[in-house]
């Protein structure tokens, strides 16, 4: 017997935006909660979250989910919660740079 998410995730697979639409209202706010945990910044977790649901669209002909959905989303939080603290550190590193340049150019 297959569950409401193995059924969503493969109307999903099949681009049934309505499917798409459950399992946003289902786990948007689980995974704006761990976001904004993780980095303090509601509006930038808003972002990240919106981002992690525009990938699970564009990529819906390609996902394998050996783990359950909410399971597969958590870790895709994950990653993108990586990618965007190393981003900010590769920027940090860059300005921090940038600003020996303008001291030592002086």
């Amino acid at each position: 017997m297959k569950t409401i998410d193995e059924i969503l995730l493969k109307r999903l697979v099949d681009a049934d935006y309505s499917a798409f639409n459950e399992i946003y209202d289902h786990y948007w706010n689980l995974l704006l909660r761990i976001a904004i945990k993780k980095i303090g910044d509601v509006d930038l977790s808003m972002d990240i979250v919106q981002d992690l649901f525009v990938d699970l669209w564009q990529r819906r002909h390609t996902i394998t989910i050996h783990t359950g959905l909410r399971a597969y989303l958590i870790s895709a939080l994950y990653h993108k919660l990586f990618q965007h603290f190393r981003k900010q550190g590769i920027h940090e590193k860059h300005i921090d740079q940038y600003k020996l340049l303008i001291h030592d150019g002086l």
